[in-house]
């Protein structure tokens, strides 16, 4: 027997030894050193400890399986963060194959889901997630949405996507921060989620950005993002704008709609409206340049002194 072999036998032993102590992380970092071991060699007398290791967890009492299960779920979360998305799947199998539940089940859905479309079997992540849909699981209801939006990606599949994220509960708190944390990481998915639980009333506010503004980014930045959708939030007029005064970057958002305006005495009407209940320097700054010549002289004298009111910087027309 080789000193690798032997050296597995004991630890084998000794985690099988006593399951409750996986409630300790010295226990855990054993559990994640055996299962790297026993998982990702094709050695057969590997092979043989890791099926040694699960009949004994499979044979002790159900808490202690349901506590391995749950461990070994946790250890994949990890090791998935981490990179390694191989191995998390493995593990998130296996603990998937040990208990029947829809947060187990889930986990190995969404890694399955974000592989890629090209490798995935849609249908095993439908059988995954149907059981916790039914019962309106928040995660497994975003992730079925999510299949649909970006898996099967027909019109109609984005209906279905927009009525089951309609079915989502009020509590989501923990589904809000996961996607919230992918947007902010740059991952387009992040900002769909937020997009759906802005439109569907589940969430008021997302630091994200405004529905108008998340709709925005997604119609430039997602292939397939329904025209329908983008309409029913798009950015038309100032006052549209202005409901994204709150969002990360409403400053490049108002600015890119300034600058596309036209220059007519409807945009001078929608400017001044807006000016007598915000103080925007770039919609002062678009009124007394681009758009001065539409001015009356007693809309033009007011601007002015609003302006010498509200801003410390000269008038554009001034030096320094």
């Amino acid at each position: 027997m080789s000193a690798d072999i032997a050296k597995l036998n004991k630890q084998v032993e000794q985690f099988c030894g006593s399951p409750s102590s996986l409630f300790f992380s010295e226990a855990q970092e054993l559990l994640k050193e055996l299962l790297k071991a026993l998982c990702c060699e094709e050695d057969l007398l590997k092979r043989n400890k890791l099926e040694q290791l699960l009949g004994v967890v499979r044979r002790s009492s159900e808490a202690d399986v349901s506590t391995y299960a749950h461990v070994l779920d946790a250890i994949a979360l990890e090791e998935y963060e981490a990179g390694d998305v191989d191995f998390a799947e493995c593990l998130f199998r296996r603990a998937s194959d040990l208990v029947d539940d829809h947060s187990l089940n889930n986990n190995l859905a969404y890694v399955l889901r974000r592989k890629g479309h090209d490798s995935i079997n849609r249908y095993e992540v439908i059988t995954l997630l149907l059981p916790g849909v039914q019962n309106r699981d928040p995660f497994c209801l975003i992730n079925m949405g999510l299949l649909f939006a970006l898996g099967f990606s027909t019109p109609d599949d984005w209906k279905t996507a927009d009525d089951l994220f309609a079915l989502l509960p009020d509590e989501i708190d923990g589904a809000v921060s996961w996607w919230e944390r992918l947007g902010k990481n740059n991952d387009s998915e992040g900002y769909l989620v937020h997009f759906f639980l802005l439109r569907h009333g589940k969430i008021e506010h997302s630091s994200l950005g405004s529905i108008r503004s998340v709709a925005a980014r997604l119609a430039k930045s997602m292939d397939g993002f329904p025209e329908w959708l983008a309409k029913d939030y798009a950015i038309e007029t100032l006052n549209d704008v202005v409901e994204c005064m709150a969002d990360p970057d409403f400053d490049s958002i108002l600015e890119n709609f300034l600058e596309k305006m036209p220059r007519s005495r409807e945009s001078v009407d929608e400017m001044l409206e807006v000016v007598s209940s915000w103080d925007l320097w770039p919609v002062y700054d678009k009124l007394l340049t681009d758009c001065a010549g539409f001015l009356s002289p007693e809309e033009l004298e007011k601007l002015k002194a609003d302006y010498k009111k509200t801003f410390s910087v000269p008038l554009p027309d001034e030096e320094e």
